[in-house]
C-alpha cells in the first residue's frame, strides 16, 4: 500500500516545473476514516524550472560538507532530472529560521539547506519545504508548517517541526526536544489520531538515504543505478520489485538502530519517539500511545 500511494504521488510530477499535488482527498486521510479536520493541499514552493535543474548549484560545489552525507548530494546530481531542488538558502536564513522555531536546527540540516532551501525529489515522493515561503498564516515552511498543522487538530507533537511530506497524506519532522537529543526524523500520519508517529530516520542522513535509494529502484536503468551506486546501496538490496518489505529492509539498512516496530507510523503508536540504541549505546525512554 505504501508503495502504491507513493508511486501515485510521482505520476503527478511528469516532468513540471511547478508541483501537483496528490490530491489529499483522495490519501491516506480519505482512506482510513474521514474528518472535518483540514487536510492542506501543500507539497513545495518554488520550484526550480526543470532545465535548470540538470546542472547541480556551482554554489554546492563550493560548501564544506562536513555533517550531511555528500553520498545523498552525490546521488541527486547522478539522477538530477528527477529531482526538482530549490536554490541554496541564506545562511542569515538558517539562522532567523532557528529563531522562529525557538530550537536549534541539526548540523547536517543546516548544510543541506545551504545547499538547497528545500524542493522536490524523487519524482516529489520526497519533499522539502522552504525555510521561509513568506506566508504567515500557511504550512509551506519549516519556520510556520508545525504550527498551522497544530491549528488544524493534526497530532503533531510540540518537539516536531515539519520539514516535508511525502506527497500522500504523510508529514516528515524533526524530533527536537528543548534537552539534547539524537535529532530523529518522524512520519507524522494523516488519521489525526494521538499517537500516530513513527521514527523514519536515525538522523537526517538515514532519512534521506533510506528514502533516496528506495525510489532509485525503478526504473531500473542506468541513471538510477549510477544514483544507488553513489549511496553504496548493496546489491541484495536493489530489487527490481520493491514492496513494503523492501521498504522495511532499506529503512532497516539506513537506521539499524531503530527497531522496525517503530518505523511504521500506523503500526508504532508513538507519543515521543526517543527509544533507540544511541551510537555510545544508551537507550532513551519511550512513551507509546496505549
Amino acid at each position: 500500500m505504501r508503495w502504491a500511494r507513493s508511486r501515485i504521488s510521482s505520476l503527478n510530477f511528469l516532468g513540471a516545473g511547478t508541483i501537483s499535488t496528490f490530491p489529499w482527498d483522495q490519501s491516506l486521510h480519505h482512506i482510513r476514516g474521514a474528518s472535518n479536520r483540514r487536510s492542506p493541499e501543500f507539497v513545495v514552493t518554488h520550484s526550480t524550472p526543470i532545465d535548470q535543474r540538470r546542472h547541480p548549484p556551482e554554489r554546492a560545489t563550493f560548501f564544506p560538507v562536513t555533517h550531511l552525507d555528500r553520498r545523498i548530494l552525490d546521488a541527486w546530481a547522478a539522477t538530477a532530472d528527477w529531482h526538482a531542488p530549490n536554490p541554496a538558502a541564506a545562511p542569515d536564513g538558517v539562522t532567523a529560521a532557528e529563531h522562529a522555531i525557538g530550537r536549534r536546527l541539526p548540523q547536517a540540516f543546516r548544510e543541506l539547506y545551504l545547499v538547497h532551501d528545500g524542493g522536490g525529489w524523487l519524482g516529489h515522493n520526497l519533499n522539502l519545504l522552504p525555510l521561509d515561503d513568506g506566508n504567515e498564516a500557511g504550512e509551506g515552511s519549516v519556520t510556520r508548517a508545525a504550527a498551522a498543522f497544530r491549528r488544524w487538530d493534526w497530532p503533531v507533537p510540540d518537539e516536531v517541526v515539519v520539514i516535508g511530506n511525502n506527497g500522500a497524506g504523510d508529514i516528515f519532522g524533526l524530533w527536537l526536544p528543548k534537552v539534547e537529543e539524537r535529532p530523529l526524523v518522524v512520519t507524522i500520519g494523516a488519521i489525526f489520531e494521538p499517537g500516530c508517529m513513527g521514527i523514519a530516520g536515525q538522523d537526517l542522513n538515514a532519512f534521506l538515504r533510506a528514502r533516496t535509494a528506495y525510489h532509485l529502484l525503478l526504473p531500473a536503468d542506468d541513471t538510477m543505478t549510477a544514483g544507488l551506486d553513489a549511496l553504496d546501496v548493496p546489491v541484495e538490496l536493489r530489487s527490481q520489485d520493491p514492496d513494503d518489505t523492501m521498504f522495511t529492509q532499506m529503512l532497516n539498512w539506513a537506521s539499524p538502530t531503530v527497531p522496525p516496530s517503530l518505523m511504521d507510523a500506523y503500526e508504532a503508536d508513538l507519543l515521543q519517539p526517543t527509544c533507540i540504541e544511541s551510537p555510545r549505546g544508551s537507550e532513551a525512554n519511550l512513551s507509546v500511545a496505549r
